[in-house]
């Protein structure tokens, strides 16, 4: 059994790309993102509570190339949806940006998977 309480067969199947499935319309639009002009170009990043198999699984399913920052609650111990994990990912926009002024949340868009 993994750290995770998962049996470890499975916990190590989604450490690969294999489970995950990136949408067309989603790489078509990150990929439409990526060509705009960097004063049009708005940052993109994650904010998970995950592990760390997520750095992985995003750079093997291509993804990792499109992100101006990753944020891992294993890493802040702060899981959402606590303020802090989303004040974590604010400061690493305003890492991926600076010198520029620092965004704030009325700069940031939020999509989640869940209500919560």
């Amino acid at each position: 059994v993994a750290a995770s309480g998962l049996p470890a067969g499975l916990f190590a199947h989604f450490a690969t790309p294999d489970p995950y499935v990136v949408p067309a319309e989603a790489r078509a639009g990150l990929a439409a993102l990526a060509v705009l002009p960097p004063s049009r170009r708005p940052l993109i990043g994650v904010l998970s509570d995950s592990d760390p198999r997520t750095r992985s699984v995003l750079s093997h399913v291509g993804l990792a190339s499109v992100l101006d920052f990753v944020v891992l609650s294993y890493e802040t111990g702060t899981p959402k949806p606590d303020r802090r994990a989303f004040d974590a990912a604010l400061a690493a926009a305003a890492s991926a940006v600076a010198p520029a002024p620092a965004p704030g949340p009325s700069d940031a868009i939020y999509v989640g998977d869940s209500e919560e």
